[in-house]
């Protein structure tokens, strides 16, 4: 089996050495389009990253999307294209506690083990789950690897899974050049299989922020390798205040937020939600599952007419001709201070949330102008009135 292993390194290493030309013309109309397992978060050919820290419910809804792609039903926002075949490779749960959690995720689809018999396939070591290591400053695959491949090519899945990232290798998780070779064999895999990768991440401990990829443990390389990066972090107290919801500890720690990783943080409007739901197996124990969660929405308070007398006013600005800001240390000019005036149910972090969203979509804009009563330029916010609500 091991020579299996490096005859397939080899043959992967010859495929490396081949490039493609383009330097026709082409028609637009023409063009394929991309082949998504399912829009935005698994495409094939490519490879997800998804981080999040413990108890993120990060392996549950793995188990959930491998559910959503075998039955073709829509989980969240996660919308297999047709239903296929998922491949789910956990290193750190058995063949007993993956059923559990399957049982758990299949009660939300009112769907049964045997609807998805066939087309989800877990699998896992009975030893160490290493699928490369470092040979001499190349990268390998262990006979672990070529059994996978095995199972891989048997199989032919849409989706594969690989649950985590830092025990699937052998190399230094913090050394960009390693991790980004590991990142390649993944992205290889799934080009030559047709098939999407998702690679199931840890944080960094600290300060974790939504959609920020620097969160991401060990080298930055990994941001770069993946097609697509998501953050899955749980609700934070600022959040809860922004979604009028309890802020203790035990409650915040229901739900979950996924987020794009771009380089800056992600808004409270983009998250897409989860919630951990507690179902009852027919042995009687009580296990999780990751369920999409609709969070309130904060515009359902702001009509048309209230949010443009919002807009009016801190488009006249103050009196002495001064503007409002939208700068986080602004007091008396703060323009979120507006938005609580004209609905008072509103708590702080809601009305800076109502601000933020029309900064990022273009209805307010910040610009400098002379401050006549302070003779010296400012920065101030005024209304794109062609953006404006409705």
């Amino acid at each position: 089996m091991q020579d299996d292993a490096f005859a397939a390194y080899d043959a992967q290493r010859a495929r490396s050495a081949a490039i493609w030309v383009m330097d026709t013309a082409w028609t637009e109309a023409d063009l394929p389009q991309r082949r998504w397992v399912a829009p935005k978060y698994a495409l094939r050919g490519a490879v997800t990253v998804i981080a999040g820290p413990p108890s993120a419910m990060k392996s549950s809804l793995m188990l959930a999307w491998g559910c959503a792609v075998a039955l073709g039903r829509q989980h969240g926002h996660f919308r297999p294209r047709e239903p296929g075949k998922a491949v789910l490779y956990n290193v750190e749960d058995g063949a007993d506690e993956q059923r559990r959690r399957l049982s758990a995720a299949l009660r939300q689809f009112d769907a049964s083990p045997a609807d998805i018999a066939g087309k989800v396939v877990c699998i896992g070591p009975l030893e160490a789950g290493m699928l490369f290591v470092d040979g001499d400053g190349e990268i390998l695959p262990t006979p672990l690897m070529a059994r996978l491949r095995e199972i891989i090519t048997e199989r032919r899945p849409d989706l594969f899974v690989a649950d985590p990232f830092a025990e699937l290798h052998g190399l230094d998780e913090n050394s960009n050049t390693g991790v980004r070779a590991v990142i390649a064999q993944f992205r290889a895999l799934a080009v030559e299989f047709d098939m999407a990768v998702i690679l199931v991440h840890h944080t960094r401990k600290g300060t974790l922020e939504p959609g920020d990829p620097e969160i991401l443990r060990g080298g930055s390389a990994i941001v770069g390798g993946g097609r697509s990066i998501f953050t899955l972090l749980p609700m934070g107290e600022k959040d809860a205040e922004v979604l009028g919801s309890p802020t203790d500890r035990k409650s915040r720690s229901r739900f979950v937020r996924l987020d794009d990783a771009k380089l800056n943080y992600a808004d409270i409007a983009e998250a897409v939600w989860y919630e951990k739901t507690l179902y009852t197996l027919g042995n009687d124990e009580i296990v999780p599952a990751a369920v999409p969660w609709k969070a309130p929405d904060i515009w359902q308070a702001i009509s048309t007419t209230v949010a443009n007398k919002v807009l009016d006013e801190i488009d006249a600005g103050l009196d002495g001709g001064h503007r409002y800001s939208t700068a986080p240390s602004a007091t008396g000019r703060a323009a979120w201070r507006v938005v609580q005036r004209h609905i008072p149910s509103f708590t702080e972090p809601q009305a800076r949330a109502v601000i933020k969203t029309w900064l990022k979509n273009g209805v307010l804009v910040r610009e400098d102008y002379q401050d006549a009563a302070e003779g010296k330029k400012r920065q101030g916010v005024r209304v794109d009135n062609a953006k404006r609500p409705g």
